[in-house]
């Protein structure tokens, strides 16, 4: 097989332009495959990247046909169903902060959130802790950050504890501590910072401001539909006590995941089916280039039919050829691909080992189909009868 390999890297060599079409239609397939692969595999197939991901989930509030957000006093109210729900932390939707302070300004995302959040997913900080409890409802503002942003912009000091940041123009803000690396909620945000906003205790027991997401930790052994049963239970309880403002709500007990994909599960599969017809159409036009190169070549072909060459050497041959071809389409996807998924979502998975893997099976398949059907029908009819290639 070497041989024939040597032999096909001449031959590919001797035919740049037709090399470089090949090459360039399974780049753009595998990448494509590859790429949509990675988003559908960090959404819906790899785990969750925290402690037990299927004891998450989100609880929102539900009033006719809107779903929202829960209240401070909410929290403590399902904090109590203590048979079903270990610990629930409320954090609010992503939002913008221009930081300054520690060199060039930049704009980072940022989520508000209680202390308790980190506990929740089970996390622990990589470096320092989480801002206290007493953040949660008192005007004092900590920060927890990112690992990207502590090597981006802290070039990753360890003594990054203890030091400030502003944000919008308002100095003070405590880094407590930094996350472990590849671990962000609930999505690329570089600044975690605490609940507390007012120096009022009494805004904090407001039932008619709905601001914040609850994400709760069940009790291990602790059902969906049970965790349904208790808040729905919880929400008949404070409608009555609380008319005015818990009067026709109820609460939705949802998968963390669920919470997230359920609107766009079915998109990303039709997707990923989309992007697997567009790499079939890729292998199928490579098998098209083959099999004009193969016209061009019948007059060699037929020499060698004639001389003895059998319809295995031929077809081994072919496989070399396209074999080089997959390879270097596997190779070329990395410069050609740019519009791979890290560079607008900031994905991680386009290097981790399933995807990977997927692009080296796309290469492999590719190599196998592309050869097939002009191969086996030429080859076959030409040990019948060499003229028939000339």
């Amino acid at each position: 097989m070497g041989h024939d390999l040597r032999l096909a890297a001449r031959r590919l060599g001797a035919a740049p332009g037709f090399t470089a079409a090949a090459v360039l239609s399974l780049a753009l397939g595998i990448g494509a495959n590859a790429a949509v692969f990675s988003v559908v595999h960090a959404l819906l197939l790899a785990p969750l990247p925290f402690y037990e991901p299927d004891r998450l989930v989100q609880i929102s509030s539900v009033r006719g046909d809107e779903v929202g957000p829960l209240t401070v006093p909410e929290q403590d109210d399902l904090a109590g169903l203590t048979r079903v729900i270990e610990d629930i932390a409320l954090f609010t939707d992503q939002g913008m902060y221009n930081a300054s302070g520690f060199g060039t300004p930049e704009e980072l995302p940022a989520t508000i959130t209680t202390h308790n959040l980190f506990q929740v997913l089970g996390i622990q900080p990589r470096i320092g802790q989480t801002f206290p409890a007493d953040h949660d409802r008192t005007r004092q503002f900590g920060l927890v950050i990112s690992h990207a942003l502590w090597q981006r912009r802290f070039d990753s000091d360890p003594h990054i504890v203890g030091q400030t940041m502003t944000l919008d123009g308002a100095p003070g803000y405590v880094i407590h501590g930094v996350l472990p690396p590849g671990v962000t909620f609930p999505a690329d945000s570089d600044l975690l910072r605490s609940s507390g906003i007012s120096p009022i205790p009494a805004s904090y027991q407001r039932r008619d401001v709905r601001q914040r997401h609850g994400l709760a930790r069940l009790v291990p052994g602790v059902s969906i539909a049970q965790a349904q049963r208790a808040v729905d239970d919880l929400a008949v309880r404070l409608a009555t006590e609380y008319p005015d403002s818990n009067a026709g709500v109820s609460f939705r007990v949802t998968p963390l995941r669920d919470a997230y994909v359920q609107h766009f599960r079915g998109y990303l599969w039709l997707l990923a089916a989309a992007v697997t017809l567009v790499f079939v159409v890729a292998v199928a036009n490579v098998a098209n280039l083959m099999v004009a190169r193969a016209l061009d070549r019948r007059r060699d072909l037929a020499v060698r039919v004639a001389l003895g060459a059998s319809r295995g050497h031929l077809i081994r041959e072919s496989l070399a050829d396209s074999l080089l071809l997959a390879i270097g389409g596997g190779i070329a996807v990395d410069p050609i691909w740019w519009t791979r998924p890290e560079r607008w979502i900031r994905c991680p998975e386009w290097h981790n080992r399933q995807v990977a893997g997927v692009r080296a099976g796309s290469s492999l398949r590719s190599s196998r189909m592309a050869p097939c059907a002009w191969s086996w029908t030429k080859t076959r009819r030409s040990v019948r009868s060499p003229a028939s290639w000339i």
